[in-house]
């Protein structure tokens, strides 16, 4: 992967990779240009619900994401059309929903309600989200404290073993 983005800028570079992290832990990330974003029925179909779309234009073509939360990401996001972005779902929460009931002619005759998932997500200009990642690496390192024996705990530890052997 790191040979594939020699030419890329390094902000790039982490987010590929980061990328590549998160779907071999099986989140799901989008990098690309945000060519746009809003209200509409889901896929566009006017028999479906409204939710949210996100349009990005990516290295395998352009990707439509869906979900109810990705505006509340967008606009804590600040984001606009030909932005460069990195969308990435941080998990689900459940929640019960009404969905619609239909007859046998396609016609709603009323609502139930269901559990469901709801989607989080977060969606942050690619030039913050290597920001981001380096912040978090901070914060992880500060929050480790590495173990390192001292001169007293090693002479401890080495008086119960017998001297070495003189051949």
């Amino acid at each position: 992967s790191r040979t594939l983005l020699k030419d890329q800028s390094p902000a790039v570079e982490q987010a590929v990779l980061r990328e590549l992290e998160s779907r071999l832990r099986g989140e799901r990330v989008y990098i690309g240009e945000l060519v746009s974003h809003g209200s509409a029925k889901y896929k566009f179909d006017d028999k479906n619900d409204p939710s949210y779309f996100v349009t990005l234009k990516t290295a395998q073509g352009e990707k439509t994401v869906w979900g109810k939360h990705l505006g509340t990401a967008m606009e804590k996001g600040e984001l606009k059309a030909g932005d460069q972005i990195v969308l990435r779902n941080t998990g689900q929460k459940d929640v019960e929903v009404n969905e619609r009931v239909f007859d046998a002619a396609g016609n709603v005759t009323g609502t139930r309600s269901k559990a469901a998932h709801l989607n989080e997500w977060t969606a942050d200009p690619l030039s913050r989200f290597s920001e981001k990642a380096r912040d978090q690496m901070e914060v992880r390192s500060q929050n480790s404290s590495p173990q390192l024996s001292t001169p007293t705990q090693q002479a401890v530890r080495g008086a119960d073993r017998p001297p070495p052997a003189n051949s």
